[in-house]
């Protein structure tokens, strides 16, 4: 009866081996999984991070290209209209006098 309790305990430690390599089969299976997925989840949002900066600078370079040339205009259109300005010297002349007598 000894040798039959023996090949009972030595049965259950092998079914116990067994189950044990199927879990651990299974988990590292799925860690495998699970690092594969967050490698393919980091790479598509690398992709779209990508993609989304480069639209955004692109469209601050048009911006500020835009914003510059408009600022270029604005500030040539003053320098024309004041050199365009005709200066009455006469009346500055007659003021100065004005003030200085004044004083």
């Amino acid at each position: 009866m000894a040798e039959e309790e023996v090949n009972i305990i030595s049965h259950l430690l092998e079914v116990e081996q067994n189950a044990y390599l199927q879990a651990k089969t299974a988990q590292d299976d799925a860690n495998k999984m699970l690092s594969e997925a967050k490698a393919k989840a980091d790479s598509e949002y690398k992709a779209q991070y990508d993609v989304l900066v480069s639209e955004l600078e692109k469209d601050y370079k048009t911006q500020t290209e835009r914003i510059a040339a408009e600022y270029k205009k604005n500030i040539d259109d003053y320098k024309n209209s004041v050199e365009k300005t005709e200066q009455d010297k006469l009346a500055f002349n007659a003021f100065v006098k004005k003030v200085i007598e004044a004083l």
